[in-house]
């Protein structure tokens, strides 16, 4: 049996939850299933943005498994969201035995070759190297997207789209930034909120020079810094196909040896009709 998890039954799927996601929050769907003796079974939760849903986690019981349980929480998420008009729904998932043949099985296109990168915020700031150079050095030109006025706003989606991000993509504003130059943008960086700090997902192109990459995350680092809803545990993301900008960042953490690659997860997409 499918059924939506919230604060009457939260109690019930706890153990199959991801600690950030075991209370209600906007914006955060949760799914659960029962087996015939209505014990738990499994659970899914995803959260949703402008133009995509993200499956952030889903488990079933190991005695539960091979039960059709996970393409049954997986069809009841689509059903839910059919009429919201997205486009995609992704998958971020630690790497469990069948995770991808499951991904592969319900339609989704397994993104290879990118790695991820993590590092926690309060692992920055212990950091004195790291901490130093991303809250004191001078962010040249680097601007929040939330901050440019009207004209402004229009040259990013211009430059985004040339750039051939589509102008609904999934970002935060307050979290994303442009690099303003002679009143013209030379590169950019978007990033979204999740339950656990903040994802990187597009750090420019080729052009952009390693250093200007990094004066984007100078800025990100400063508005975690300042958003009360963050802490020492808050985690920022990013995939890099630049060995310069990813050899910075672990050069300036060498003293804590946290910047890291995150192995063990996975990452799929399914286009939605």
């Amino acid at each position: 049996m499918i059924t939506r998890i919230d604060k009457r039954n939260e109690d019930f799927f706890l153990p199959l939850l991801p600690k950030t996601e075991q209370r209600e929050r906007r914006g955060l769907l949760r799914i659960g299933v029962t087996d015939e003796r209505r014990m738990a079974a499994g659970a899914l939760t995803a959260v949703t943005g402008r133009d995509d849903i993200e499956i952030t986690s889903i488990y079933v019981y190991p005695d539960q498994r091979r039960k059709g349980y996970g393409r049954a929480l997986t069809d009841a998420l689509l059903h839910m969201v059919q009429d919201g008009g997205y486009g995609a729904l992704s998958a971020y998932l630690e790497q469990d035995e069948g995770t991808e043949a499951f991904l592969r099985q319900m339609g989704f296109e397994i993104f290879e070759g990118m790695e991820l990168y993590r590092v926690r915020l309060g692992e920055i700031m212990r950091s004195d190297r790291l901490r130093d150079y991303l809250m004191e050095k001078d962010a040249k030109g680097i601007r929040e997207i939330a901050s440019l006025d009207t004209m402004e706003k229009k040259g990013s989606v211009r430059y985004l789209t040339e750039s051939s991000i589509l102008p609904g993509a999934d970002y935060d504003p307050e979290y994303s930034t442009v690099c303003m130059r002679d009143g013209k943008i030379t590169s950019a960086m978007l990033a979204h909120r999740m339950p656990d700090g903040v994802e990187v997902i597009w750090i420019g192109d080729a052009r952009v020079s390693d250093l200007e990459a990094m004066r984007h995350m100078m800025v990100l680092v400063r508005r975690m810094e300042q958003d009360t809803g963050y802490n020492g545990t808050s985690v920022i993301r990013f995939m890099s196909d630049s060995p310069g900008f990813r050899n910075m960042l672990h050069a300036l953490s060498v003293s804590t040896g946290r910047f890291r690659q995150e192995s063990g997860y996975i990452h799929g997409i399914k286009i939605l009709p």
